[in-house]
Order: structure tokens, then sequence, then C-alpha cells
């Protein structure tokens, strides 16, 4: 909730042209799922990738966000 009050606050203070709250949070969660493949299965980052990917996909309504 601050992360998306801050988002807010800093779009209409700026007038920058910040991605949204739920892009900002499928990012963060791809990039956390891609973490742990690398971490915790010495998967490459392609592999992580393409895996974490099509489990959220899988899982979720989640889309691939435009990087």
């Amino acid at each position: 909730m601050l992360a998306h009050a801050f988002i807010a606050t800093h779009r209409l203070e700026t007038e920058h042209n910040l991605p949204s709250f739920e892009d900002v949070m499928q990012r963060t969660v791809r990039e956390a799922a891609i973490q742990q493949l690398m971490e915790n299965l010495n998967f490459d980052r392609q592999t992580a990738t393409d895996a974490a990917e099509e489990m959220l996909q899988g899982f979720t309504d989640w889309r691939i966000p435009d990087l």
C-alpha cells in the first residue's frame, strides 16, 4: 500500500510517466522468482526466466510485463 501511495503521489507531483503499480509488482514478482530459481536450483538466468514466466502464467492471470 505504501509503494502504491508513493507511486501515485510521485506521479502527480512530478508528472513523470511512471509504470502502474500493477506493472511494478509484476516485474518485482517476476524478478524474485528468477532470482530464487537461480539461487536454489542453480539455473542460469535464461533458464530461470523461462521457468519463472511459465510458472507465473500457469498459476495466475499474470502476464509478461513489457520490459
